[in-house]
Formats: C-alpha cells, structure tokens, sequence
C-alpha cells in the first residue's frame, strides 16, 4: 500500500449485496405454507400462517439467515431482530458457498412448525487509537468492507468502533478489526496481511461450528432437565393422589365399620327390650315378700311412731320386753349401708342399691332406700312380735 494510504488493503474483500430473494422467501410466500399438524414442536420453531406467511424480513449472509424485520402477524415468539437463523427443518446455512446457496437451503427447510437453531445478536466495542482521525479516508472504507464481511452493523462514537452483529461473527471479526489497525499503525506487508487474513477466515468458520454445536448440545441438555423434571413432577402427583385416595377409602371403610357396630348395639338394645318384656308379661303375680319389701301405709308408719301409753296393755308388754331385749341383743345404727346380693328377677332390682339411716322401728334402727325402685318408696325395719306375725 502506498504511503499516502488511499487505497484499500488487498486481502479485505467487499461482499456482494445481499440476494433479494431471501426477503421473499422470509416472507414465507413459497413453499411450506400451511397450520402445523400436531402440536408446537420442541425448542426454538417458525410459524407460516396461510394468510400472513411467516411475516419475516430476512437477508442472507455466510452464518445464515439474518432477521431484519418481524410482523405482528403471525408473530415470531422464538426470534427476535437481528438475530441469525443458522439451520431451518435440519437444514444447515452456515458456511455456505454464497448467499444464494444460504437462500436455496432456507427454502428447503422452510414451513410452519419447522425447528430453526438461532444465533442471538451480540454487541462488542474496539478501541480506536488517538491517530486514527488522521489517517487516510480508505481506513473508513476498509472497515465497511470489513463489516459487510462478517454481515455485522457498526457505529464510531467516543467509546470507539462498536459492532453489532451474530454473536459466531464477533470473535472473527475483532480479531480481523486488529489487524486492520495494525496495518495502518505499523504498515505491514499486503502479503503478510493477505495470509493472516486467510487464517482468520478459517478459525472463523470453525469457531462458529463448534460454537452452534456447543449451543445444540447446552439446549439438548436442558431439554432433556426439564423432562426429567417434568417426569419426577408427574410422579410425585401421582404418588400424592394414591396417598389421599388411599386415606379416603380408609375412611370411608372406619365410617362403614363404625356404622356397622352402631347398628348392632342398636340391635342388641332392641332384643334384650323385647326379652325383658316378654319375661314380664310371662311373671305371675308379685310375690307376697316383694309386697312386704313395699313401705307401710301412711297409717301404719304413723301408728308405730305413738307413744307406748297409747298401746294395749298386752302391746305395752311386749314393747318393754323388746326394748330390754334389743337393750342387750344390739345388732349396731350404721349410717349407711348397701345391698348388693338377691338374684331375684323381680325382686333383686327393688331391695339392690344403698340404704340411709331414717328413723326407728320396734326399737331398732331402720332405713330407706336412696333412689326409688319403679316408683316405689322402699324401706328396710326390724319387726318383732308386738303388732302382729310379720
């Protein structure tokens, strides 16, 4: 290159414009029109809508497809613009021969539903140094064929030579951005940036391979996460919902069971009713000893409770021969007392239960049941001879 830096280095190649065919076929006006069958494929897809296409503006460059526009309609949920589409369908794009070449394998795999691989865009910033205001106008024109190379944006601002672009691109095209400033800082020799050049051209098509395998390989890997995280979570609801299954039909079998035992008792209440009944109505007429456990008539208790003068001389007899007699024959005046034998149907239930001390009678102590007895009042007294046989 000359001294006076005019022209442009030999080894920067100027692209070719971008192929206007790749903005139509973005538009998803050719082939593969139709609503895809069977669902939502897995990871990153295109939508074709039979009316609105894929409503995409793209141009085609050595990474790919590059998104320079998306419509509202049918709307791009897994692209965003300026991101690169580097294979649609299963179909490579990336290190084609040319951009005719990227557009014809788009079209290939191009169709509702297809998996698409999506490189995102990627932004860097290359220092300028202070000198380079004063170099030759062809410095300008060297980085926008450098730029069309690599099918990346650029802007030079305070902060230096800002690039934007695929991210697969931004390596390569740095590295080839710092030998064009070499070039004009130290003046090397066309040859020698000719052959570095050529290197970096080749690092950056096999970095960007590996970067794209690199990129499927993550994504499978966090496919294949999520369905094992997917699967342990269906598991678990499973297990969840034969657990509460499991308890609810417990229950209901206690219910049952506790049901069941109720309505035996039930039953058993109702027989023995029915057998108490069926011995009473089967009973004779109450003993007479039943009739004497009854208490005396109002009149008779009242009778015992006169005085001895009040008596027959033959009563008044007998009732100082028992009071000497039960003077020396004294058989106790418990305050209480309970009766728990007597086996008796009938009479068993009357004379059982817990006695007080109430009164006298015949000069010993007698006392009165605590709770009546079928509506009887009972009492239990001594009863000697002086009014008469018991």
């Amino acid at each position: 290159v000359p001294a006076g830096g005019g022209a442009a280095p030999a080894a920067v190649r100027e692209p070719a414009p971008p192929s206007p065919v790749a903005k139509a076929e973005g538009k998803g006006k050719g082939e593969g029109k139709g609503e895809g069958k069977g669902g939502k494929p897995k990871g990153p897809y295109i939508r074709v809508h039979a009316e609105h296409g894929a409503g995409l503006d793209l141009t085609p460059t050595c990474w790919g497809m590059r998104v320079d526009l998306i419509d509202d309609q049918p709307g791009q949920p897994d692209l965003s613009v300026g991101c690169t589409i580097t294979s649609v369908g299963g179909v490579n794009l990336l290190g084609l021969p040319g951009e005719d070449e990227v557009s014809d394998a788009f079209g290939q795999g191009f169709k509702d539903g297809a998996k698409v691989d999506v490189d995102p865009v990627a932004f860097a910033t290359i220092s300028l140094p202070p000198e380079a205001a004063t170099w030759p106008t062809s410095f300008m024109d060297d980085i926008g064929v450098l730029v069309g190379k690599f099918a990346i944006d650029h802007n030079i601002t305070r902060m230096g030579l800002e690039l934007r672009g695929p991210s697969v691109a931004m390596d390569p095209a740095k590295e080839e951005m710092a030998l064009l400033l070499d070039f004009y800082k130290n003046g090397q020799s066309v040859g020698q940036q000719q052959q570095r050049q050529q290197e970096l051209d080749q690092q950056a098509m096999v970095l960007a391979a590996q970067r794209i395998a690199e990129r499927q390989q993550r994504e499978a890997e966090e496919w294949a996460a999520w369905q094992l995280a997917q699967q342990q979570w269906y598991e678990h609801q499973m297990a969840v919902a034969y657990m509460m299954e499991a308890q609810a039909v417990a229950q209901q079998q206690y219910a049952m069971q506790q049901a069941a035992a109720q309505q035996m008792a039930m039953q058993q209440q109702v027989a023995a009713q029915q057998q108490y009944a069926a011995r009473q109505q089967q009973q004779p007429q109450q003993p007479y000893a039943a009739q004497q456990a009854a208490p005396m008539p109002q009149q008779a208790y009242a009778q015992q409770q006169y005085p001895p003068q009040q008596y027959p001389p033959q009563q008044q007899q007998q009732q100082q021969w028992s009071a000497g007699a039960s003077a020396a024959k004294e058989v106790g005046s418990a305050q209480r007392f309970s009766i728990t034998g007597c086996k008796h149907d009938v009479v068993g239930p009357i004379i059982r239960g817990d006695y007080s001390l109430s009164g006298t009678n015949h000069g010993k102590p007698s006392y009165k049941k605590d709770a009546q007895a079928n509506g009887l009042v009972v009492m239990m007294y001594f009863w000697d001879e002086r009014d008469g046989a018991a």
